[in-house]
């Protein structure tokens, strides 16, 4: 007398999971040929038509990998684009500044000879055309931040304009 094992009417959980798995898989190959046999019906129209590359890259589904390397290479480009001008304008900025306060120089030595209308003239040249944040620690300010360089120029532009109005008017 052997025994036999019983025998389950109801499948367990596991089967049926793997049950579904495998006509997952079915349909999954199923729909993979149709879109290869439908990739190479394409690629064949297009040779017949003489775009070679084009049948090339369909028959081999490179249309996605070229599109996903195309945005990544474009957001690269504006990226680098970007940070060069950044850097570009900022060392601009850093050139001006040091023009700017040659100037200054130049006004504080006027006002000492007392030769107003020329300090007047040199305190018109105190425009500095870029408006980007001036990233240097000693025009940092708690509330506000950086300061703009076209901004901090025109500040110090209107003090030597009240200062030498000021030493010119008599008391």
């Amino acid at each position: 007398m052997s025994i036999q094992p019983k025998k389950r009417s109801v499948p367990s959980q596991k089967e049926v999971e793997l049950n579904a798995r495998i006509e997952q898989g079915k349909v999954n190959h199923k729909n993979a040929q149709e879109d290869r046999q439908k990739r190479e019906s394409r690629a064949d129209k297009l040779r017949k038509e003489g775009h070679s590359f084009q049948a090339f890259a369909i028959e081999h589904n490179l249309m996605s990998v070229l599109g996903i390397v195309g945005v990544v290479v474009v957001f690269c480009c504006v990226g680098g684009y970007m940070h060069l001008k950044k850097e570009r304008v900022s060392k601009d900025g850093r050139q001006i500044n040091i023009e700017l306060e040659a100037i200054e120089v130049k006004i504080e030595k006027a006002i000492q000879d007392k030769d107003f209308s020329r300090a007047t003239e040199l305190t018109s040249k105190l425009t500095h055309p870029i408006h980007e944040k001036w990233e240097d620690d000693s025009k940092y300010d708690m509330w506000n931040g950086y300061t703009y360089y076209d901004v901090w120029w025109d500040q110090r532009r209107r003090e030597y304009l009240e200062k030498i109005k000021r030493l010119q008017s008599p008391d």
